[in-house]
């Protein structure tokens, strides 16, 4: 034997899987810095496409996939497209599930919340699916992703990026230049539970957001009413770009136990630009 060559250690080939799977996977580091860049874009008004990707990739693969890799850790248990299929069912699943328990457990279901939440289960699950390869040296990543140091995927991710962006932006500013903005949210900027369950006498504070997106000052006609009455009628007027907003109670006396109420946002010459109606209860 060469005395240059040195000798070969008899290392059992369980432990040289387990020393070559010890480091962190790229697809449970990709799962988790994917939810984790979501939970941050939702709190900031910045790179909305890639916020609409990161999106799409959690609401449709992301926490399936974990959990079939949990369920089905070995490539032999699913072939490819019925891997793929059952990823795509147990994601909606997921989703459902998880709105289900928010309802459940009164969590308000708006974009931070149910950002954190599904952040929160793919660290869960990529934890768990982690450890469970760490104990299988047997156990290797159901797909090769050695495809997406393929110059034509990068190139593909790209135009997807930019067509995004793209999109948004046409889109976004056609919008704000078309359509004036009428919202009804309540003091913490939403809306939870319907209908609303209210004593009388009570007050309920809401906010009623108007949003000028116009490069001039707008005039508009705020009414407020039930089916039986006008309760208030009020000229509105807002400077480009610029919000305005009222704080009212919504009204328990004299208005039965069931209360449609309806919202009309109209410019100065009453033609109608907006509607919104709210729906609650008031105890008996």
């Amino acid at each position: 034997m060469d005395q240059r060559t040195p000798p070969r250690m008899n290392v059992p080939l369980s432990r040289q899987v387990y020393a070559k799977e010890s480091r962190v996977p790229p697809d449970l580091a990709a799962s988790v810095g994917v939810a984790l860049l979501l939970s941050l874009l939702v709190r900031v008004h910045v790179l909305i496409p890639f916020r609409v990707i990161a999106g799409l990739a959690i609401g449709l693969v992301i926490p399936g996939y974990l959990l079939v890799c949990w369920i089905f850790p070995k490539r032999e248990s699913l072939k490819g497209w019925e891997r793929a299929g059952v990823v795509l069912v147990s994601n909606i699943a997921i989703i459902i599930m998880m709105g289900l328990l928010m309802a459940l457990f009164k969590i308000p279901l708006v974009t931070i919340t149910v950002a954190n939440t599904l952040t929160v289960l793919i660290v869960v699950l990529a934890a768990i699916v982690f450890w469970t390869r760490q104990n299988d040296p047997t156990i290797e990543p159901a797909w090769d992703f050695s495809w997406v140091r393929s110059k034509r995927v990068r190139a593909a991710v790209l135009l997807m990026v930019a067509l995004s962006g793209f999109v948004w932006y046409v889109v976004g500013t056609n919008l704000n230049k078309q359509y004036t903005a009428f919202s009804l949210t309540n003091t913490h900027d939403q809306l939870s539970g319907y209908p609303y369950l209210l004593q009388p006498k009570q007050l309920d504070p809401m906010r009623l957001n108007i949003f000028n997106p116009s490069q001039a000052t707008q005039s508009y006609v705020v009414i407020e009413r039930t089916a039986g009455r006008i309760i208030l009628r009020q000229p509105v007027t807002v400077a480009p770009k610029h919000h305005w907003f009222q704080i009212i109670d919504l009204p328990t006396v004299g208005v039965g136990p069931l209360v449609h109420l309806h919202f009309i946002l109209t410019t100065g010459k009453g033609e109608t630009i907006r509607q919104l109606w709210i729906t609650y209860h008031v105890a008996p």
